[in-house]
């Protein structure tokens, strides 16, 4: 029995070293020609692959016709990279009521394959105090935005996808403040006895 041990990796890592395949059950000092080293499927992306000494069982007991083979294969696992490493970030938009329509400021320092959603719906708190966000299921690639001071202030919330990392969440939010309007009335006279001029 040839046996090869699963691997693996967080994405974004290197690969370990991958150990040879051993074999079981031959007599000693036999087989000792057989190649054990291994090699794996190629791919990066979060998933498994497959790890192989390239060795067939056909090819084998076509050599080595005293033995009966099993040759078996690993599993290479690459999972997700942790949220943080997204670089996901939301900034407030504050100011006065200018007539034009505002929203958050997001973005990703991971944009390959990183899609940006949005939403007002807040996520509950646990006991523990951490958020939890699965509550939310109304969920857009719009960042909403906003024109009038009743509208706001308002949170809102931003979550960064990408296949190879865990999701990220951020809030940030969007108010709009009154604007100042000042209105002014001109001095203005006569001479006693005139008629009032035009105000």
């Amino acid at each position: 029995t040839i046996s090869v041990a699963d691997n693996g990796k967080v994405y974004g890592e290197d690969d370990p070293t991958l150990a040879d395949a051993t074999m079981s059950g031959q007599i000693t000092g036999e087989l000792t020609a057989v190649a054990l080293g291994v090699t794996r499927e190629a791919g990066e992306d979060v998933g498994t692959y497959t790890i192989s000494t390239g060795l067939t069982k056909a090819g084998l007991e076509a050599t080595y016709t005293d033995y009966t083979f099993t040759v078996g294969t690993g599993t290479f696992t690459i999972t997700k990279a942790d949220a943080d490493d997204l670089g996901l970030s939301a900034t407030d938009y504050s100011d006065e009521y200018d007539a034009n329509e505002h929203s958050i400021s997001a973005s990703a320092t991971v944009t390959d394959g990183t899609t940006l959603y949005y939403t007002t719906t807040a996520p509950t708190e646990g006991e523990d105090g951490i958020l939890d966000y699965s509550v939310i299921t109304d969920w857009s690639t719009t960042n909403p935005a906003y024109t009038h001071v009743a509208e706001t202030p308002v949170t809102v919330y931003v979550k960064a996808e990408n296949s190879n990392y865990e999701t990220a969440y951020a809030s940030a939010t969007v108010t709009i403040d009154r604007k100042a309007v000042t209105i002014s009335v001109a001095d203005n006279g006569k001479v006693y006895g005139e008629d009032d001029p035009t105000l």
